[in-house]
């Protein structure tokens, strides 16, 4: 995979954009020749005049000429050499006729004439700036070439009028060269930018293009093979439920029991990879049905009341009658596992709070417990795939790091809001918004993943490396053209390198003040109130108090940073 952009590239960029402009070239030399033509009507003959003009059209054929040679012989490494030979010539030849024409119709003995000649020719190679200012080598040779033989001419003359226009017309030639050779590097430099961002924004996409191709591959193959390993496995439960009638020895049922939680682990990852496969491959398809949320989660705490009663744990319950519409079957599996995690972290003598509440059109589950609690640096990490805190090795009885997973993909699936607070030594609690009864107006949203395109320019600006490649990739996916940065100064390079505006910034710095100094110095230096949305987590304060500014509490679901962008977006249309 190519990594930079050669010179060769460059050449090829700056004469397709010459080869564009050939013919607004040719329409300018006519439009000026045409204007000359009345001019010097005044003060010579009219062969002479449409002898200069029929000369001056066909000095306008080579650049034609040269526009079809092109689209029938593409530039490329082996011919732009000679193509840019050719277009100096033609450069050369169009300012020769200009300044040689021009000398030979002004009257160095009339200042109407002296001043008309010399008006005309500065204003066409100046006017020629716009044409070929991005070409310096062609550009010099026509402002050579068209002011150097009328300066030259005017001096031959030896009045003091026409000697006096000569010396204009020569420093005019070193003012203007100096003017375009600054001209030519800026845009030479913006054009290789242009084409290294390119390149970088196509191997972005191929990668991209190729790791989904892997995800989809897994997710075909663990879905398609899921039904197969299921079944030896649940045989193997049943044969291992069999021997355990069968033995008689406390040695053999202790060696049993560790068979049987090889057994269970083996299980219990084979379950969460085919979940986790089946949501991505959107081969769940949810089922809403009218459910009692009181009696789904009745059941649930009695199945977690055994483990609970083992480790001493109090669980609270708090149910309000509650009907929701929903997918019963999809809801339990959320709940199962934050409730299992909640068992599991819990500490002896711990307490588990579960209450549900129904008011307005809102119904709400919580569950909280006082477990150790997680960090706010890895309130994203945890809902990432196999990710454990505190638990460098996986065994039977700390699970496999996909339940959250889990939940925050059939979260998105649902349309359920999550709620996720937590700190070291001060518990976890999960909160889950969801509708209540409406089955006449509900609505479920499509299968996961189901949110439209945006097509943004969005800068990134977070320290955190996993986060900007999780953002990152959930925006590309929604066909958004996405600039990651690790801090502010980053950021202004890469605004000034690519030279685009970002339309939304999504900043997640470390504090509230640092976040809100980074916006601020962002939009001075775009001279714009660029939208900001800032990604907000626990403990961090409150948050920047700035205008047009959305704040999003992590972690966040995807429906949720869709919306956010979706809102900054309109914000700034509606600030235009």
């Amino acid at each position: 995979m190519q990594n930079s952009i050669d010179e060769i590239q460059v050449k090829i960029a700056i004469m397709e954009q010459l080869a564009r402009r050939a013919p607004i070239s040719v329409a300018t030399s006519i439009v000026f020749a045409s204007i000359a033509a009345i001019f010097f009507a005044f003060s010579n003959t009219v062969p002479e005049i449409i002898t200069w003009w029929l000369v001056i059209f066909l000095c306008c054929i080579p650049p034609m000429l040269y526009v079809l040679a092109q689209r029938t012989f593409p530039f490329n490494s082996g011919n732009i050499e000679s193509y840019q030979f050719l277009h100096t010539c033609n450069a050369g030849i169009s300012g020769f006729a200009w300044g040689v024409g021009i000398a030979i119709l002004a009257d160095p003995t009339s200042n109407y004439s002296l001043t008309s000649s010399f008006l005309l020719l500065s204003c066409y190679v100046i006017a020629a700036i716009l044409v070929l200012g991005d070409f310096y080598r062609s550009y010099i040779v026509l402002l050579a070439t068209g002011l150097a033989p009328f300066g030259f001419a005017m001096l031959m003359h030896g009045s003091i009028q026409s000697s006096a226009v000569a010396a204009v017309a020569l420093l005019l030639i070193l003012i203007i060269s100096y003017s375009v050779r600054v001209i030519s590097q800026n845009r030479y430099r913006k054009i290789r930018a242009q084409l290294e961002n390119q390149l970088f924004l196509s191997q972005l996409q191929q990668q991209r293009d190729a790791i989904q191709r892997v995800n989809e591959y897994k997710s075909s193959f663990l879905a398609a093979t899921s039904h197969d390993m299921a079944q030896p496995l649940e045989a193997q439960g049943n044969f291992i439920a069999s021997l355990r009638r069968l033995l008689k020895n406390r040695e053999e049922r202790e060696l049993l029991a560790k068979i049987e939680d090889s057994w269970r682990s083996m299980k219990n990852l084979l379950e969460g990879l085919t979940d986790i496969s089946s949501i991505d491959a959107a081969t769940i398809m949810p089922r809403p049905t009218e459910i009692d949320l009181s009696d789904l989660i009745e059941r649930l705490v009695d199945e977690i009341s055994i483990k609970a009663r083992r480790k001493s744990l109090n669980l609270n319950t708090e149910l309000e009658p509650c009907t929701v519409y929903t997918d019963a079957t999809l809801l339990e599996r959320i709940l199962r596992n934050v409730l299992s995690n909640a068992v599991k972290f819990t500490p002896s003598r711990g307490r588990i709070d579960i209450g549900v509440e129904c008011f307005g059109n809102q119904a709400v589950i919580s569950i909280a417990d006082t477990g150790p609690g997680v960090p706010s640096d890895k309130h994203v990490a945890i809902f990432k795939d196999y990710v454990q805190l505190g638990a460098p090795g996986r065994g039977s009885d700390m699970g496999l790091g996909l339940g959250l997973s889990i939940v925050k993909r059939l979260c998105e699936l649902l349309d359920i809001e999550m709620d996720f607070r937590s700190a070291p030594g001060a518990g976890t609690r999960f909160s889950f918004r969801l509708p209540p009864n409406h089955a006449e107006t509900a609505r479920l949203p499509a299968p996961y993943p189901s949110l439209e395109p945006l097509r943004k320019r969005l800068l990134v600006i977070t320290p955190d490396k996993m986060l900007r490649e999780d953002i990152s990739r959930t925006l590309s996916e929604w066909q958004c053209e996405v600039y990651c940065s690790g801090n502010a100064e980053e950021a202004f390079r890469i605004i000034r390198t690519t030279g685009s505006m970002p339309d939304v910034a999504i900043v997640s710095l470390d504090g509230p003040e640092k976040t809100g100094e980074t916006v601020v110095s962002l939009r001075s230096e775009m001279s714009s109130t660029i939208p900001a949305i800032v990604l907000r987590h626990e403990g961090d304060g409150p948050p920047p108090d700035l205008d047009r500014t959305t704040v999003l509490d992590a972690p966040h679901s995807n429906r949720k940073l869709h919306e956010a962008v979706l809102a900054a977006s309109a914000s700034s249309l509606a600030a235009e």
